[in-house]
């Protein structure tokens, strides 16, 4: 591991002093672009391997290696993913960004070894500005492959079994916090759900009828509109554009309106030419005045009037289609046929009118 550690980030070796200037021009990782498709490669490090080589026509150089990455430079850096080039300088040359841009060429150009070997050796850099590379040495090549090879395999090997461990350890706390969050969730989910039911039980157990303010439609009506509890699931009813329409001999009234069931009584809902959007219509009989049965807020007829709304079948209304929900007496009774005839005759007139209405896309406006 000290090995590769070195590699990481700085140069070692005795010249370290004499190129200490010059090298801080260069900081790894350098990034070149090496593409018409803007690849990166980066010079992750370089080390500087501690020995003098002498060539026979009395050159001296010096072996560095280097480990390269391909990729972004926000990537992280795995050992399978990294590439190691052996090439030799001339004593006393410092490292510089351009020497560096000759390294590269030669590692790009070197494809099929590349893959082939842990460390592979391309050859001397050039002092000629024509020539990126000298011929290779047979000895250094060989030194690379039999020696520098071997120490970068175990290197390697020991660094991917420290990364394995760290990605199992990160794998396993990211497995506990994402169950900690479902668990955590799960129970915020629960909490506010036996919330919920405990606030519609108490609405079931102690119903009300919450005026809002009345509107005058486009024709010219006064129309009523109020906050009630649908009595069969406990969350809010809205009753919109409540219209008395009529009333006969018998003091029994005929009423319109439009009727919907929502969670939260601060939940959106659609006005002016949009109003009635997921609203059901409705049209019934009662006994009383509506208005008057909400001023007198009588508990028992609050709910008797309640419940005639809160019908399962009144929300299964057709597009188009003006349900008659029934008629409600002063005992609570609720009844389909207790009607007389001129109220039936109504009821029938205006559902058909409202038929006609919403086949020619006309609406009725809330405010």
């Amino acid at each position: 591991m000290g090995f590769f550690k070195n590699m990481i980030g700085k140069i070692t070796g005795a010249e370290e002093k004499a190129s200490q200037a010059k090298r801080k021009a260069v900081s790894f990782p350098l990034e070149f672009v090496t593409s018409e498709q803007d690849d990166w490669t980066r010079i992750i490090s370089v080390n500087r391997e501690n020995m003098e080589i002498k060539h026979n026509d009395g050159r001296k150089t010096n072996l560095l290696i280097a480990s390269v990455n391909n990729g972004r430079g926000s990537e992280m850096v795995f050992a399978e993913n990294v590439d190691y080039i052996a090439f030799e300088i001339p004593q006393g040359t410092d490292i510089s960004e351009a020497l560096l841009q000759k390294v590269i060429n030669g590692y790009l150009q070197d494809k099929v070894n590349r893959h082939n070997q842990e460390c592979v050796y391309i050859g001397e850099v050039s002092e000629n500005a024509e020539n990126d590379f000298r011929k290779k040495s047979q000895t250094v090549e060989n030194h690379v492959d039999m020696k520098i090879s071997e120490r970068i395999k175990m290197a390697k090997g020991n660094l991917k079994e420290t990364q394995n461990q760290q990605w199992q350890a990160y794998k396993q706390a990211e497995a506990e916090r994402q169950a900690k969050e479902n668990a955590d969730f799960n129970e915020r989910l629960k909490v506010n759900m036996e919330r919920a039911n405990q606030e519609k039980q108490a609405r079931k157990q102690n119903p009300t009828i919450k005026n809002f303010p009345t509107h005058r439609g486009t024709n010219g009506k006064q129309y009523f509109n109020y906050d009630g509890v649908n009595m069969q699931t406990g969350e809010i009813l809205r009753i919109r554009n409540l219209d008395k329409v009529c009333k006969d001999a018998n003091g029994r009234y005929l009423y319109t309106g439009y009727i919907q069931t929502t969670p939260h009584e601060y939940d959106v809902e659609f006005v002016g030419t949009n109003a009635g959007m997921g609203m059901s219509p409705v049209c019934f009989t009662i006994d009383k005045r509506v208005s008057d049965l909400v001023q007198e807020n009588n508990p028992v007829e609050i709910k008797n009037f309640l419940n005639l709304l809160s019908q399962e079948e009144n929300f299964k209304g057709k597009d188009g289609e003006m349900r008659y929900i029934g008629s409600l007496d002063r005992a609570g009774n609720i009844s389909k046929n207790e009607n007389s005839q001129s109220l039936l005759g109504r009821i029938q007139r205006i559902q058909e009118e409202y038929s006609q209405s919403y086949e020619r896309g006309e609406v009725r406006e809330f405010e």
